[in-house]
């Protein structure tokens, strides 16, 4: 009888260390990955250091396309564990240590390259949320605050950069009073339409190692806007987006070649 005893505790102490061996192991950081979906934002290792990225298309079997939101630029099919959530802490163990380390070196020896781009240039401004205001007209401050991160990114290769932005907001409009004037994208029509009028200089900078551009420091072409008008709108996913030009910023005038970019 005691050796039935002493078997069956035996049994409940092997079964209870199995289940907490399991429950470790399927809750352990290598086991978890992340689903993600269009829209949110995690980060992705980049040269030695993660970074921030957005979701722009998601493929079954946990693979994604991002967008890396300082350059702006697209990266391929990237599987879940590539990513983590963003402000992830990094577990506190000797190899973490060497990496924070090495990436600090890195930063030291090469501080040109934090500080500008692949253009010499400072890197585009992000827009990190466009939902303000959720009601009523929209002001001139952040009609400029859109305008400066909307009208800059990277498109066909080259570099766009705004510099001087000035608005001025007016009244609101219906969308059929300027419907067939402009292409509106993704425009809620229910709410109202804001002209907008102001000025900015538009800075195009080349890629100095993809393309011929002379001198160092002058692969840039600028334009002036010095009329320039547009329009600020609601979207139906209940954001913003302004944008306005001149139709004079290709005139001779206003174009000037061979411009240094414009630094952080």
């Amino acid at each position: 009888m005691k050796k039935q005893t002493k078997s069956n505790w035996q049994t409940i102490v092997f079964a209870t260390i199995a289940a907490v061996v399991f429950m470790f192991a399927t809750n352990s950081p290598a086991s978890a990955q992340m689903i993600y979906k269009v829209g949110d934002r995690a980060e992705k290792m980049s040269a030695g250091e993660w970074v921030e990225v957005e979701i722009i298309e998601v493929k079954d079997g946990g693979q994604y396309v991002v967008r890396f939101i300082k350059s702006g630029i697209s990266g391929a099919w990237y599987d879940g564990n590539e990513l983590r959530p963003i402000k992830a802490k990094a577990q506190n163990n000797t190899d973490n240590k060497v990496q924070d380390q090495t990436n600090e070196n890195n930063r030291a020896d090469n501080q040109t390259t934090d500080k500008t781009n692949r253009f010499g240039a400072r890197d585009p401004r992000t827009c990190e949320d466009t939902k303000a205001p959720a009601r009523g007209a929209i002001t001139a401050a952040l009609a400029l605050k859109y305008l400066n991160c909307q009208m800059e990114g990277i498109w066909s290769n080259d570099l766009y950069l705004v510099e001087n932005v000035k608005v001025e907001v007016g009244g609101g409009l219906s969308y059929a009073a300027i419907r067939g004037q402009y292409s509106l994208d993704q425009i809620d029509v229910r709410v109202p339409v804001y002209p907008i009028r102001g000025s900015f200089l538009k800075y195009q900078c080349q890629d100095p190692e993809t393309a011929y551009v002379g001198p160092p420091n002058t692969n840039c072409v600028t334009y002036n806007n010095p009329k320039a008008t547009g329009y600020c709108y609601k979207t139906t996913f209940g954001d913003w987006k302004c944008n306005m030009t001149d139709r004079s910023a290709t005139e001779k005038e206003n174009v000037r070649t061979k411009v240094a970019p414009p630094k952080p």
